[in-house]
This record gives C-alpha cells, structure tokens and sequence, in this order.
C-alpha cells in the first residue's frame, strides 16, 4: 500500500508532502448557477490521503489549477506554498471518505445525458470496505489485541469507522443544484449532501 497521510498534515514540512491528485471526468456546470459557478471543471481526488477527498479545480484557459493537471503537487510549487485557506480558497474541498471514492468513480455520458459508473458500485464499496478494514486491522494486531477474534475485531471496526463518516457527513457540501444527483439518489423534497 502507498503512503498515506492525515489531511491535516499535507504542506507541513516546506510543501510537503503534497497530495498526489486523480483527475475525475465529469461535468459540474450545466447551464444553471451553481454554488461555485462555472469556472470549476473538474473534481480531482487526493488519493494519498488517508480517508480520499475531492477539491474542485479551476480552469483558467488552458491552464488548470492547482497544478497544471499534473497528478503529483510539486512542494515547491506556488499551491504548495499557499495557506491552508488559500488553497481552499482556489480549489475547495466538497466530499470526504467513500463518497469522494464514488464521485470520482462517476463520469458523465453526453449520449445518456447522465452521470454513469465507470466500475460496477459493489466493487467499489468492497475496495473501499476492504482497504480499511485492513488498516485497522494492522494497527490492532499486537499482542494485546490476541484474544480478541477477527469477527469481534471487524465489527469493532464497523463501529469506529461509523465515528468517521458521520464527521464526513457534516463537513460536506450540499449539492444544491445538480438535478442528475438529486433525481438519481433521492426522493422530491429530500437534500442531499456527499458525504
């Protein structure tokens, strides 16, 4: 497994770590007035972080923020030398955890007029369930943890994951006015957040 880091601790040292980027096809910008406007095109997923997340980037011309549609954010770059808040700022951050896995495994189709997944649903979730589920198991297999059986220690983990992604859930942004994910996933009347 690659190395990962807590989000917080990307840009610490001088710009580095930086985060290694996934740039995800899809359109944002169909015609109405979004919460970012139209000057977003892309989501890109910081896959080196240790729960995954999508910031939008710009487009600015041919150029693409933060890095030039470079996959690796050079630490002596400009973007890497920004705050916190500027980076933010200039790309922000929209979906934590698996929903930033399941945004980045969509892509739109011009033909359907819809977003469509590029990896059937089931595999991503078990990916996702099992990348966890081993990092906690790693870090629970002292001899402390010996007595303790791998059944007790998978639900162990379901309930200290639950923590996880309930926080997730109230870092993330509405999606307000993007009618394919509203119609796709929820019933009239519900909002709807990438959690």
């Amino acid at each position: 497994m690659e190395e990962v880091y807590k989000e917080e601790n990307f840009y610490k040292d001088n710009g580095w770590p930086p985060e290694s980027l996934s740039y995800c096809s899809y359109i944002f910008y169909t015609g109405n007035e979004t919460e970012y406007g139209e000057d977003y095109d892309q989501f890109v997923l910081v896959d080196n972080a240790l729960y995954p997340y999508i910031r939008l980037t710009e487009k600015r011309g041919k150029c693409q923020s933060p890095c030039g549609g470079m996959s690796i954010i050079a630490a002596d770059g400009s973007f890497a030398k920004k705050s916190e808040e500027e980076r933010n700022r200039e790309c922000p951050k929209i979906a934590w955890g698996f929903a930033a896995v399941f945004l980045a495994n969509l892509r739109y189709d011009e033909m359907q007029k819809d977003y469509v997944e590029r990896k059937d649903r089931n595999v991503v979730i078990k990916e996702y369930y099992n990348k966890y589920l081993k990092i906690y198991l790693d870090s629970h297999n002292g001899l402390k943890y010996s007595k303790i059986t791998l059944e007790q220690k998978e639900l162990d983990f379901l309930a200290n994951h639950e923590f996880v992604i309930r926080s997730f859930w109230e870092k993330c942004t509405p999606l307000k006015n993007i009618p394919c994910y509203t119609n796709m996933l929820l019933m009239p009347n519900q909002s709807m957040k990438i959690s």
